[in-house]
């Protein structure tokens, strides 16, 4: 891979040139004129190639310390303007596995990508696309087992880093990507088409970001960018629990609104 043999940066701005160059074939094979029959095949195979550009492993037994240098990689990628730009328009051209590989590898770096005060303003308003292709491609899923994957990634991601989750959660478009992933994990949770193994899978993640949140709920008021953000995650974090966890959720948001630790909700965006 090119990230092995050059400096990280110079390697990042290799990928993203190619990118841009298959990006342009694959618009020529879209827009061709006359169109021709093999176009739609071309467009597969410069999508996959485009792909693998981004050096995210396929292979689930893969070396850890490799796959560690390739997210690691990949952030770095999301991290510059022209990464989000590359990936708001390939996302869509990826088969669904693959999207769900790369928004389990973004959420996974969520806290880093969330943190403000490595981009300036101008990059954020910039990045608007790139939160815009991830939302969708969260809200198309059709396989609970790929959300199940994506909160998974999160948490491992996150696992030394309460700060990073308070960050995602609280801040506008990390809280926006967190309740497109539990909003699309509990329309296919409670879909009578899901496999029982699926659900007990969701339930159980469920559960570890539930404790999380929920330990965290001050803090993620304390810095919330976006309060209708904020309350609808948390209104779907009691649809999502059951039983003592819900009634556990709703004493600790009584709490803080009597003591003023949280604003009352409010209505619209």
């Amino acid at each position: 891979l090119l990230f092995t043999v050059m400096d990280d940066r110079v390697a990042v701005r290799a990928v993203l040139e190619c990118g841009y160059d298959i990006l342009a074939d694959i618009d020529d094979y879209k827009h061709g004129v006359p169109p021709l029959p093999t176009d739609h095949h071309l467009v597969l195979v410069e999508a996959e190639k485009l792909f693998h550009l981004l050096a995210i492993s396929v292979d689930p037994d893969a070396d850890e310390g490799k796959k560690e240098r390739e997210e690691k990689f990949f952030a770095q990628i999301c991290g510059l303007t022209k990464g989000k730009n590359l990936l708001a328009k390939a996302l869509a051209l990826f088969q669904p596995a693959h999207q769900a590989l790369i928004i389990a590898t973004i959420a996974k770096h969520l806290g880093f990508l969330c943190r403000r005060d490595l981009f300036s303003k101008l990059e954020w308003q910039e990045a608007e696309p790139f939160w815009n292709a991830i939302r969708e491609s969260i809200n198309s899923i059709q396989n609970l087992s790929y959300l199940v994957w994506i909160l998974w990634s999160f948490l491992e991601g996150h696992q030394r880093d309460t700060e990073g989750v308070v960050v995602a959660i609280s801040n506008e478009e990390g809280g926006s990507i967190m309740y497109s992933i539990l909003s699309r994990s509990f329309a296919l949770r409670n879909s009578p088409e899901t496999d029982p193994g699926d659900k007990d899978e969701v339930n159980k993640v469920f559960k570890r970001l539930f404790d999380i949140a929920v330990a965290q709920l001050a803090n993620i008021f304390g810095i919330a960018e976006n309060l209708s953000h904020t309350w609808e995650i948390i209104a779907m974090l009691d649809a999502l629990a059951e039983g003592q966890d819900q009634i556990r959720l709703r004493s600790k948001v009584q709490n803080l609104l009597k003591t003023g630790g949280a604003p009352p909700p409010v209505r619209g965006r």
